[in-house]
């Protein structure tokens, strides 16, 4: 009964996402260092609140509830039209698992393990990346109300290849839309050079502007000394 109670309830939390009495946003930032926050912020129309307010605060309440228990900071958001939560976490560790299942449940949101963003450290090149599959086929009854949420991470540094619905902030923030009923795949990669390669190109722009200022020295000093013959 408990487990019945519960999908019932996940139910209802799709049934007035889709068709688009309430906004799910969830933003990812990534940090040089490889720390991170991720805030989501969950909305419902004002009308929806009104007509359904028993069910809509039960679905808020327990929505607040799963966003504590998965260590994020909760507070009260209101908009002129919406009004809900929004959900803040403080990581060390970016690259630790990013599950929407905190949102959705389990039972209607699979995530591959290796979905995770993904930070590859070289001495002249730091490499961002994430190759992942958010599968929502298991709500595919309500894939015809269109998108569920968006997904969007913003990188310390320009995009490269990506396949996100749009790319803003200077080619940093990228946003995916999710839709239900099918795998939404997440990928991008991105790249910088490193502290250390900035400190190897200056020393190469030195000691060319050192060669240079030399040969010309040279040139000088031998036209000199022909002029003295």
């Amino acid at each position: 009964m408990k487990k019945l109670l519960k999908s019932m309830m996940l139910l209802m939390i799709m049934a007035i996402v889709l068709t688009g009495c309430a906004q799910i946003d969830y933003q990812v930032t990534v940090n040089r260092d490889g720390s991170g926050k991720i805030v989501y912020t969950y909305v419902m129309d004002r009308t929806v609140l009104e007509q359904q307010q028993r069910d809509a605060e039960y679905i808020v309440s327990e929505m607040k509830d799963k966003a504590v228990a998965a260590g994020f900071t909760v507070e009260d958001y209101f908009s002129d039209r919406f009004e809900g939560f929004r959900a803040t976490k403080e990581m060390d560790d970016i690259t630790e698992v990013v599950s929407l299942a905190n949102i959705f449940g389990e039972d209607n949101v699979r995530e591959l393990a290796d979905n995770n963003i993904v930070i590859e450290r070289g001495m002249f090149l730091r490499t961002y990346s994430q190759q992942a599959v958010i599968d929502l086929s298991a709500i595919e009854v309500m894939a015809q109300y269109g998108g569920i949420v968006d997904y969007s991470i913003t990188l310390p540094t320009r995009a490269g290849a990506n396949n996100a619905t749009t790319v803003s902030g200077n080619g940093r923030t990228l946003t995916w839309e999710l839709v239900a009923g099918e795998e939404n795949r997440v990928e991008f990669v991105a790249q910088e050079l490193t502290i250390t390669a900035y400190v190897f190109i200056l020393i190469g722009i030195g000691l060319a502007v050192v060669s240079v200022v030399m040969i010309r020295n040279t040139i000088k000093a031998g036209k000199e000394q022909e002029e003295i013959e």
